[in-house]
């Protein structure tokens, strides 16, 4: 310890840089070690079994060894090739049926992996995850009708599985029927909070009021009621500023006062009469 607290500190740095790298080559090179070693095993594992295939000891369970030898090496299309000899040998075999099904979603073969969950269908019509995954099959081929039947399904079967209500709840939002996935919603809420979360940011990713969407989805949604307007009531509100006028016009107070303004103005013309100079008659007669 002495020694590094009389080292300048530009070379502590060069010290731990230094340190930090060979640590970094140690760890690399083991993991390049162990991947060398699970390939070579792997390459072995291969020569042994096609030497007994070629010596006429061909049987459905080696060639699905193969093709999942060749998928660890990541030789997809030969493991393509051992899986479907093991179905020619064993056609009924589910567990090859599984193995093409997780390497076809791996190379995103979804046309392929539609057929090969139709057929596990066939095999397990009870078993509603393998139904499940034909529902997402469907939804990849961009089938989305059938995809949503197929999850109806899982869910008629099953309605407590959280899984094909989160799935519906998608499916119907990708499709545009925004008041179906929130009906999913709100059963998942009953079955797992966390899901329901996860499905509601996607329906709502602005954090969006769901109450206030769904109250103005019922208003818009709301049935009509008979509107028809009585043409009389229109009558008589198209006549009612006319009405209000001859109201005020005959009200007893307007007519008393314009009955006193109308005595006024005979009074003063009466007085302007009765103002005027008149001629004196003696005047005139003499």
């Amino acid at each position: 310890m002495d020694v590094f607290f009389y080292m300048y500190k530009k070379e502590l740095l060069i010290l731990g840089g230094g340190s930090a790298l060979l640590l970094f080559i140690a760890v690399s090179a083991y993991f390049f070690l162990k991947k060398w070693y699970l390939r070579k095993n792997i390459l072995k594992n291969i020569k042994k079994i096609e030497f007994y295939v070629a010596g006429g000891e061909k049987s459905g369970e080696l060639c699905f060894e193969l093709g999942n030898n060749y998928i660890l090496l990541e030789d997809f299309k030969t493991a393509e090739n051992w899986y479907q000899e093991a179905l020619k040998i064993e056609p009924d075999n589910e567990e090859t049926y599984l193995a093409m099904a997780e390497l076809y979603k791996k190379i995103n073969q979804y046309q392929k992996l539609k057929n090969i969950y139709i057929k596990l269908v066939e095999f397990n019509p009870d078993d509603y995850d393998v139904i499940r995954e034909l529902g997402w099959a469907y939804y990849y081929c961009d089938e989305f009708d059938n995809a949503i039947a197929t999850f109806e399904k899982v869910k008629f079967m099953a309605p407590g599985d959280v899984h094909t209500r989160y799935s519906l709840g998608l499916l119907y939002l990708n499709k545009g029927e925004k008041y179906l996935a929130i009906e999913e919603y709100r059963e998942l809420k009953k079955l797992d909070e966390r899901k329901a979360q996860s499905l509601f940011n996607f329906i709502y990713p602005k954090g969006k009021s769901l109450e206030s969407e769904f109250e103005q989805f019922q208003i818009k949604h709301k049935p009509e009621k008979n509107n028809k307007k009585n043409p009389a009531k229109q009558l008589d509100k198209a006549q009612a500023p006319e009405q209000t006028q001859n109201k005020k016009a005959i009200h007893p107070d307007n007519t008393t006062q314009q009955t006193s303004d109308t005595n006024k103005k005979k009074a003063q013309k009466n007085k302007k009469i009765s103002d005027k100079p008149q001629k004196n008659d003696n005047s005139q007669s003499s």
